[in-house]
């Protein structure tokens, strides 16, 4: 997926000139697998203010259900997402452009290549069922 020009032209700016630009748009909406999103949030908006942050907590599987949905009614509703369920987020959802990785050219040279796959990883974890 290529990066619109709009994205080229704020990747331009800087931390604090973005801010004004995201307080006229208002919100970021961040659908998330853990219920630690009400904290992030409440971190967000005082780091912010003037941008509300609206942070859903769902499962991988919901969220996962509820892009798709949307997709099909040609809504855009999630600015970020937090997700889990790698054989779907890695393959499927790419595939079928309902999600894109996105690295601000800004920050791409302080994260290792390890870090920047086909979409960008947080962490890795493991369950192992025994």
């Amino acid at each position: 997926m290529a990066t619109t020009t709009i994205a080229q032209d704020l990747d331009t700016l800087s931390a604090a000139d973005l801010l004004p630009l995201s307080q006229a748009d208002g919100s970021l909406t961040v659908h998330a697998f853990t219920s630690r999103i009400g904290r992030v949030e409440e971190a967000f908006e005082a780091a912010y203010p003037g941008v509300d942050m609206i942070g859903f907590d769902m499962t991988s599987t919901e969220m996962i259900a509820r892009l798709q949905n949307e997709a099909a009614a040609q809504i855009g509703n999630a600015d970020v997402i937090y997700v889990c369920n790698a054989p779907v987020v890695l393959t499927d959802l790419p595939a079928t452009d309902l999600i894109a990785p996105y690295v601000p050219p800004r920050v791409a040279d302080a994260l290792p290549d390890t870090a920047q796959p086909r979409l960008l990883q947080q962490r890795v974890s493991t369950k192992v069922l025994m």
